[in-house]
């Protein structure tokens, strides 16, 4: 997200105690592989658009289907794989910041 206009949201009192701090389109995300064995400082939001994906959080592995999502909160160790033995999915990525205040 632009600069301006995450100062914007993080001042809103509609949109400053949680709020997109970035967002990702990943198509067909063949190879796609992350390890954070120490999770990210935010939120984090996966939508599976179309296929099957696969997803490790909290310890346990699960397949994001077709029109579901998962999140996770601030430190949670996750793996995300795209393709594994011909799983290939289509997500969207939503990075969430909680206010500072």
């Amino acid at each position: 997200m632009p600069h301006p206009q995450l100062s914007l949201m993080e001042d809103s009192p509609l949109t400053g105690d949680l709020y997109v701090y970035a967002l990702g389109y990943f198509p067909k995300a063949a190879h796609h592989h992350i390890e954070r064995p120490e999770g990210r400082n935010e939120y984090i939001l996966i939508y599976c658009t179309e296929d099957t994906g696969k997803i490790e959080l909290y310890g346990k592995k699960e397949l994001l289907k077709e029109r579901q999502f998962i999140t996770s909160c601030p430190k949670a160790s996750h793996t995300v794989i795209s393709l594994m033995r011909g799983i290939l999915g289509t997500y969207i990525g939503c990075i969430l910041k909680e206010a500072r205040h």
